[in-house]
């Protein structure tokens, strides 16, 4: 019996490990989740594959656990990626392109905290300090509910 519970512990754990980002790819839905649920979209402009700051970032604070469940908790993750291998569909791209030049968008990372409408609330990249620090940078944007 206490074999089987630890091995029913392990995999949940395991499970919870492996949770990443909710991430969105359509920035209109990313918008409508943002209206029903109260919470801001994180809009992350990166080239996860060929961007070193990007990569940095994903590696040092987005992929942490606590920085995960933060995140997923407290907004609506869309994610605009340009990699160079294995790029989206050319409809996703043009969205994309399309976003980049709404926001103005001139480098890798950026992240744009906007509203239920699209409108900017704020803009940051790379944080220094690890994922504490961009936790205090980002509460800000957070409308606390309990």
């Amino acid at each position: 019996m206490k074999k089987m519970l630890v091995c029913l512990l392990t995999v949940f754990a395991v499970g919870l490990f492996a949770q990443g980002i909710n991430w969105q790819t359509d920035f209109d839905e990313a918008c409508r989740m943002s209206r029903k649920t109260g919470k801001p979209v994180f809009a992350f402009f990166t080239g996860s594959d060929w961007c070193g700051w990007c990569i940095k970032l994903d590696r040092e604070i987005l992929s942490k656990r606590d920085m995960v469940k933060y995140l997923n908790q407290n907004f609506i993750m869309f994610k605009a990626d340009f990699p160079r291998r294995n790029p989206p569909s050319k409809e996703v791209m043009d969205k994309n392109w399309a976003l980049i030049r709404k926001y103005g968008v001139r480098s890798y990372p950026t992240i744009i905290i906007t509203d239920a409408s699209g409108k900017v609330l704020g803009k940051t990249g790379y944080t220094e300090g690890g994922p504490s620090a961009m936790k205090k940078n980002l509460n800000r944007y957070i409308r606390h509910r309990r």
